[in-house]
């Protein structure tokens, strides 16, 4: 931006990207700022945790995440399994604003009676609130189980062998 007197008037050049920007006719120039923070991408682990007798067959679990509020971001895949014990990732979700976003988090039942004989179904439901805050142009993350902060949600299944018939 260059400033000068121009017949006791101050007259204002100025350059973007070494070009002159100037107004026509005595219009005024108008500059629009967008404001655009960092997005912030969060992976969300499930546990499971199977207790009891040893496992000799593991079995896949699987786990879904639904938003409460349907304009929230969601992950492309919105189930994933482990098998037997173990830890997974739902794929990253992308908050690209601030705000509070809800989601239920829950172990799907078995497709079929027979599937996970000798296992118990873990029922809960987590409610996981996100929370994402602007900090100098970046977004960060911070989620929470039923207003608890976690490391992770963890899901748990006792698994008891059915005993074998003899005939």
């Amino acid at each position: 931006r260059l400033v000068k007197d121009v017949n006791a008037k101050l007259q204002a050049t100025v350059y973007i990207n070494g070009n002159e920007v100037t107004a026509n006719n005595g219009e005024k120039a108008e500059f629009v700022n967008v404001y655009q923070p960092t997005p912030v991408d969060v992976r969300v682990p499930v546990k499971k945790t199977l207790v009891g007798t040893k496992v000799t067959e593991p079995r896949d679990f699987t786990f879904s995440i639904t938003p409460i509020d349907e304009t929230s971001p969601m992950p492309f895949d919105k189930k994933i399994v482990i098998n037997g014990a173990g830890t997974a990732y739902f794929p990253a979700i992308r908050f690209a604003e601030t705000g509070e976003y809800k989601y239920v988090e829950k172990e799907l039942p078995a497709e079929t009676a027979d599937e996970y004989i000798g296992y118990t179904f873990d029922s809960a439901e987590h409610i996981r609130t996100v929370t994402v805050t602007d900090n100098s142009g970046i977004l960060e993350a911070v989620w929470t189980d039923n207003d608890e902060t976690v490391s992770q949600i963890e899901f748990t299944n006792d698994y008891t062998p059915t005993p074998a018939r003899v005939r």
